[in-house]
């Protein structure tokens, strides 16, 4: 009887082995095709910052819309105004990724907000330059599809890279100190975010870090949950 009852216990061992290795993984996956990624990025494109002084509120031709709002003295055109130091508030980021049948490649949506403001300035070449004249505002939303493509799939740290293509709205205000007047001004554009290097660690909750060159930042780390 001993004779036919070990074979027959690693018989079923083996059969038991053989489930679990073809269940596991199914599971696994069916456990962590979703993940919800917030994080905080650090040197988004000038586009988004307007950190080269591009800000189409404070470049406009004519200055007829500022006639109203910017008043300083004698001074009511818009060529006037320079924008100040130019501060952020904020690049806060998140995302949410499937995972696709291909076991390197999830897809989904990233979304950014950043606010950036300013004093409204005199500009030198006038009477009393550098005079603060009004604040300026801008808020920037950006939505964009992205891939993940892994490069190292590990069990603990997975490798990979971030790529995607979408649109930024920015909403900028203008308001005058003199008056209390504000003018506004909407712009839709293209953006992107190319990050060829990423690395998460952990499992269902993990930490991520990813550097390159887009709306989130240069370099932008948080936190994901995978379910």
């Amino acid at each position: 009887m001993c004779i036919l009852v070990i074979p027959y216990h690693k018989q079923m061992k083996h059969y038991l082995y053989l489930t679990l290795l073809l269940v596991l993984p199914v599971l696994c996956r069916g456990q962590h095709v979703h993940e919800i990624a917030l994080g905080y990025g650090y040197g988004a494109t000038p586009r988004v910052l307007y950190g080269n002084n591009e800000s189409p509120l404070l470049h406009q031709k004519g200055g007829s819309r500022f006639d109203s709002v910017l008043v300083l003295n004698t001074f009511a055109t818009s060529n006037i105004v320079r924008r100040g130091t130019l501060e952020r508030t904020g690049l806060f980021v998140a995302a949410y990724k499937k995972q696709t049948k291909l076991p390197w490649l999830e897809v989904g949506v990233g979304l950014s907000w950043v606010r950036a403001h300013a004093y409204a300035l005199v500009n030198a070449f006038y009477k009393h330059p550098g005079d603060r004249t009004g604040y300026f505002t801008r808020n920037c939303i950006s939505l964009v599809p992205e891939v993940n493509i892994t490069y190292h799939p590990g069990k603990l740290v997975t490798i990979y890279g971030t790529y995607g293509l979408g649109v930024t709205y920015a909403i900028e205000k203008l308001t005058s100190d003199a008056t209390g007047g504000s003018v506004t001004e909407n712009d839709l554009y293209t953006n992107f975010q190319l990050s060829p290097l990423g690395i998460r660690v952990g499992r269902r909750w993990s930490g991520f870090a990813e550097v390159g060159y887009g709306y989130k930042g240069v370099l932008t780390a948080g936190a994901v949950y995978a379910f």
